[in-house]
């Protein structure tokens, strides 16, 4: 599973790996371990979730910042938190490329998502646009 992990991401621009799942199965022994693995295998740039924790974002271009969010109102489940937080980063950055935003977005996202249970939360074109706001504030 590492091999082919570390294979498919030698192609793959972006990275957002979880730190928990990292430090399993490589032994990363910090987020900036997983952040090096990944770009010495090729990414440009790197976003390395950990849960309520800081989140680390590495460029190839040297770029770094850390982004800890804000704690969520309510947390009922977890499920697709990280499928969540990649799903608005993607599209943040994708429309925007800034980077900050994109992290605040999925964050915004994945408070949204926790606080129902099950990983198919319904999400509205009004929650996304409260999420949206977020940013702005």
């Amino acid at each position: 599973m590492c091999r082919w992990t570390m294979k498919a991401a030698s192609v793959a621009g972006i990275v957002l790996p979880s730190f928990e799942d990292e430090a399993s199965h490589f032994k990363d022994t910090d987020e900036a371990a997983t952040a090096a693995r990944y770009l010495a295998n090729g990414a440009r740039l790197v976003v390395v979730k950990n849960g309520a924790g800081p989140i680390l974002v590495r460029g190839a271009d040297g770029d770094s910042f850390q982004y800890q969010p804000e704690p969520a109102s309510t947390v009922v489940d977890t499920t697709a938190a990280g499928d969540s937080f990649n799903a608005a980063f993607l599209v943040e950055y994708m429309e925007r490329a800034r980077t900050r935003e994109a992290v605040r977005a999925g964050c915004a996202l994945a408070a949204h998502v926790i606080g129902s249970r099950g990983a198919l939360v319904p999400v509205t074109r009004m929650d996304l646009i409260a999420c949206r706001n977020r940013l702005s504030a």
